[in-house]
């Protein structure tokens, strides 16, 4: 099972723990871990579950998706990796127990904003 917690700065805004083979990450609220910032794209990245452990893929995101400061298209999750997109980061660690899901109504806000190379410097250290 992954528990992704979605933080801002040092708060934890949105727990998911799941063991769901597909997760979609982005700002549109269909998305099963919603990033209500116009730095996301409205469907940024996927994780999904590979044969031993979960991998997470960029969608052509516009502003990237990095891992531990890292830029990546495609990567595997580790343990407390730390995924940024925006000025959010999503925390990662593997957990056994009971899955719950957050649930959102379906909406589309704003297009994505996007960050200059200055900006994205800045969020990423």
């Amino acid at each position: 099972m992954i528990k992704l917690q979605l933080m801002y700065k040092e708060t934890v805004l949105k727990e998911l723990l799941t063991d769901k083979t597909e997760i979609s990450v982005g700002r549109n609220f269909s998305n099963d871990l919603c990033i209500d910032n116009l730095a996301a794209s409205s469907r940024h990245a996927r994780i999904f579950k590979g044969p031993d452990q979960y991998a997470i893929e960029d969608l052509n995101s516009t502003n990237g998706t990095f891992i531990n400061g890292k830029e990546t298209k495609t990567q595997l999750l580790n343990e407390n990796d730390k995924i940024q997109i925006g000025k959010h980061t999503i925390v990662v660690t593997y957990q056994e127990g009971d899955s719950f899901e957050e649930k959102s109504p379906n909406r589309i806000t704003q297009s994505t904003y996007m960050l200059d190379p200055k900006e994205r410097e800045k969020l990423i250290k």
